[in-house]
């Protein structure tokens, strides 16, 4: 019932919970509302009431909608700041997986990266395995575990595996050899054969020498003796094999020598780390005439590909690492049928100075094949005109386009996107010609390949203020470079 002008306005919601202001004199104008008839007996008071209550509701929900709108305003912005870092990782993700040779690879190595993908794998893995003990569970067992499948499947290893392991034949026979159905004897029409990879640890043994001693029962006077085998170290307990485990572990596996200590504790053999440093050095040693020869070998080479990189060496004296520098000196002829064997030689060095490379191919004559580090162009700047000892630098491709790749991803530059194009002919023409001979592959190139890098020499180095404008367009980040120096080209 409407009220009437001086009785009690609560009357009405009596019945209703306590409201605050604004929405009770809101419900309020709704039910005085719904008809004209209870309108008409509202007094002036009220509808000033109602007015005012509808004002401020109508203010308090703009209000709302302004304090909405900033926060939508500001997840925005958020998302767009999630959605530029979620492609800068990506960019370093791709970058590391390139294996590129950039400061950032040197502040951050891949390896580490690859620890962080095993340890998601590692504890996905955990999850998947304890989802399927509690399928086990549900299904009560009745169900044999081989012959249940994942529900999704799995990125492992296929394939059989290597002929070459040796194989330990293991076989389960039924119980019964009896048919069920008739009693008869039951003979073998087949078989199913699964395959696991096994391991047996490694095992320390004594080998003991024992070399007798013989006398004469006539004379007395002569001993006869075999002479003592020689040792890798000389009066030390390691053999061959053992010193080889070590060095593999340390130089090919990364495992530091107190770890191997504490490793050969376990074993029950107390071995500290300073035998450990004094076996490592003393191998060094003994194996120093083949890396001189491996080195040697490599830099008899006609053509060698060389490149160098850092490495963090213990600094004792400041408590920290420093950084070194591996000179790596390759050579590998398969893709050209060649007849020398691939080999690989490293030179340590503390620093990155071009007469390193004038040093370590001092001796050297031929083609190298290498990046555009200016210490095989100045440092080897003499030799090269001098034809009884000249040496023909090759730039890498690999290492020019991966410029061009990095700015285009970052930029979308024209003149970027044309050069990967370019590579892309380029790439396609040493597809076919791989594993061919050597004078097939030089045909193809000169016959396909050098004019295709001609022409991109040309249009790298055309300099027109027409041709900037037409053709690249305004802004481009490769424009100033590519334009005031043409790109070398590989030969």
């Amino acid at each position: 019932m409407a009220c009437r002008s001086g009785e009690d306005k609560s009357s009405d919601f009596g019945m209703l919970m306590p409201l605050p202001t604004c929405f009770r004199a809101s419900d309020k104008y709704n039910r005085a509302m719904a008809t004209n008839r209870d309108l008409a007996q509202m007094s002036r008071h009220e509808l000033i009431a109602l007015l005012t209550s509808a004002s401020c509701e109508t203010l308090s929900l703009q209000s709302e909608r302004d304090s909405y709108k900033a926060e939508l305003d500001d997840f925005r912005a958020k998302l767009d700041r999630a959605f530029a870092e979620r492609d800068r990782l990506r960019a370093i993700i791709m970058k590391l997986q390139r294996h590129q040779f950039g400061r950032r690879s040197e502040r951050l190595s891949p390896d580490q990266l690859q620890l962080a993908l095993e340890d998601l794998a590692q504890t996905l893995a955990a999850i998947e395995a304890k989802d399927e003990a509690k399928g086990e569970q549900a299904d009560g067992g009745n169900e044999p575990k081989q012959d249940r499948k994942p529900s999704q499947p799995r990125n492992n290893n296929r394939g059989a595996l290597p002929e070459h392991l040796p194989r330990e034949h293991r076989f389960i026979e039924p119980e019964e050899k009896i048919c069920p159905c008739c009693n008869g004897a039951l003979h073998v029409i087949g078989e199913d054969v699964t395959e696991q990879l096994d391991r047996v640890p490694a095992t320390l043994k004594v080998i003991a020498t024992h070399r007798p001693k013989y006398g004469c029962r006539a004379c007395e006077g002569a001993v006869v003796q075999a002479a003592a085998p020689e040792r890798p170290i000389p009066g030390g307990m390691p053999t061959e094999g053992l010193l080889a485990s070590i060095l593999i572990d340390k130089y090919a596996d990364n495992l530091p020598l107190y770890r191997q200590a504490k490793r050969f504790e376990r074993e029950g053999i107390k071995l500290d780390r300073q035998t450990l440093c004094s076996w490592v050095g003393k191998a060094c040693f003994l194996l120093e005439p083949i890396y001189r020869y491996i080195l040697d070998d490599i830099l008899g080479s006609p053509v060698i590909f060389a490149d160098e990189t850092t490495i963090p060496v213990l600094d004792p004296g400041l408590g920290k690492t420093k950084t070194g520098y591996l000179w790596t000196y390759a050579r590998d002829e398969r893709p050209w049928r060649g007849d020398r064997p691939p080999a690989v030689a490293y030179i340590y060095e503390d620093n990155r100075r071009h007469d390193n490379a004038a040093k370590h191919l001092a001796r050297f004559k031929g083609i190298i094949h290498c990046d555009g580090y200016g210490a095989y162009d100045k440092g080897l700047k003499k030799r090269r005109p001098d034809p009884d000892g000249s040496i023909l630098i090759a730039g890498c491709n690999v290492h020019a386009r991966r410029g061009f790749y990095d700015v285009h991803k970052t930029t979308g530059s024209p003149i970027a996107e044309e050069a990967l194009e370019r590579y892309a002919e380029l790439y396609a023409i040493e597809a076919r010609i791989r594993d061919c001979p050597a004078a097939r592959r030089l045909l193809v190139r000169q016959e396909h390949s050098r004019p295709l890098m001609d022409a991109f020499h040309l249009a790298q180095g055309a300099a027109r203020p027409d041709f900037r404008r037409q053709r690249f367009g305004q802004g481009d980040p490769l424009l100033p470079l590519s334009l005031a120096r043409p790109l070398p080209l590989p030969w």
